[in-house]
């Protein structure tokens, strides 16, 4: 597509709709906190509908119409296990593209009652990495540890500051693999309240010994108050920090210190070939502009959602949770369209804890004038990394 220009390329990527869909609709939920105190990610759910409107208007898969169900579970583990009956009550296929902080308190019912929690971002709690019924898509324990490994790999001297939350040693371990595997000690920890507050002891510590590089793991609204005290500061180094949560919307404010910042992800940029369609679904379907779509959610969730799909063309017979499930659990060579690389759900990682984690790549962002950019678009298999043995070379800025 790419060798046939941009104009024509956007055209077939979004032109003609081919015959409405007539067969029995593939219905799926895709979850996400969209009204909550804490963070928010509505882009997860807004990308999911575009996404079925983005296939319905191709046909669907197969000549079934996608129906997709959204449910904000508002960051509550409560409300996150009624979306769940709410999957088990309306017969979902699977429950696609979505995060949550609660992944744990859900699990169990999904477990009972063979529904998929497939193609998820980021993986953040014991049972996505472990259950049988998970299938994340996104990269998880590698963008973390590629945080590290690129730090080590580049910089002189690196304070991590981590989420203050119960997995804490989890992320901070994930971090030491990086620079464990590029041959250096691991970094100096500072702890980060969880609520958002007045960081600038946090910033002062991590500041201590004027590092060349700074790596936080940890969410946007963090960022958001983490930044301003950083630039104030007059520390001049380089950020590094996770797709998704040092975003384009956390950049936008503090252009300055974030001038150069190295940002680790589970995808490439929105702006590469592998997102054409992406692009150019949110503009024709008029997606809400002021949320942040390349991002892990954002793009995430197109990514599970390009499996999920490539999953069920090839079904033969009756569509449903445990079809579904069966044909997951045997699929090789899984398409997202570039967005990650193919992907085979059929064999487990012998990795200890993290046996459904198939994808162990990373790609790279930059920071030029206030707006993210593509470092490169190749694919880092961390595979060796996040065990602490050497890795591959990866970019400079």
């Amino acid at each position: 597509m790419l060798a046939l220009g941009g104009a024509v390329a956007l055209a077939l990527a979004v032109g003609a709709t081919a015959k409405a869909p007539t067969g029995t609709p593939i219905r799926v939920m895709t979850s996400a906190a969209v009204n909550s105190n804490f963070s928010t990610y509505e882009n997860i759910v807004v990308t999911a509908q575009v996404y079925g409107n983005w296939l319905n208007d191709r046909g669907g898969i197969n000549g079934h119409p996608l129906e997709v169900i959204t449910c904000d579970d508002q960051n509550d583990p409560n409300k996150l296990v009624a979306c769940g009956r709410e999957a088990v009550a309306k017969h979902v296929v699977a429950w696609v593209g979505s995060f949550t902080i609660n992944a744990d308190k859900v699990m169990p019912l999904l477990e009972k009652s063979n529904i998929a929690w497939f193609g998820v971002c980021c993986p953040v709690e014991n049972s996505e990495n472990v259950s049988k019924v998970s299938f994340p898509t996104g990269s998880g324990p590698a963008i973390t540890t590629g945080e590290g490994y690129w730090a080590a790999k580049n910089c002189t001297k690196t304070t991590a500051v981590i989420i203050d939350l119960p997995f804490i040693g989890y992320l901070s371990d994930l971090v030491n693999a990086g620079f464990k595997s590029a041959g250096k000690p691991p970094p100096t920890l500072v702890k980060l309240p969880p609520t958002a507050q007045d960081y600038s002891p946090q910033v002062a510590r991590a500041t201590t010994g004027n590092p060349d590089c700074i790596i936080g793991v940890f969410s946007e609204s963090q960022w958001f108050a983490f930044m301003p005290v950083l630039q104030q500061s007059g520390w001049k180094g380089t950020v590094v920090g996770n797709q998704g949560n040092l975003d384009q919307i956390v950049v936008a404010r503090t252009p300055k210190v974030a001038q150069g910042a190295v940002i680790s992800g589970s995808y490439p940029d929105i702006t590469t070939p592998a997102f054409a369609d992406y692009r150019a679904a949110l503009k024709k379907y008029k997606a809400k502009a002021s949320l942040d779509y390349n991002s892990l959610g954002g793009l995430g969730t197109w990514a599970g959602y390009k499996a999920f799909t490539d999953i069920v063309r090839r079904m033969k017979g009756p569509i449903d949770n445990l079809t579904f499930l069966a044909a997951a659990r045997k699929a090789t060579n899984v398409s997202t369209g570039g967005a990650t690389p193919n992907l085979d759900f059929s064999k487990e990682w012998s990795a200890k804890g993290l046996p459904r984690i198939v994808n162990r790549a990373a790609a790279y962002d930059t920071v030029v004038n206030g707006r993210l950019r593509p470092l490169t678009t190749k694919f880092y298999d961390l595979t060796a990394v996040i065990q602490g043995k050497p890795g591959p070379a990866v970019p400079r800025k």
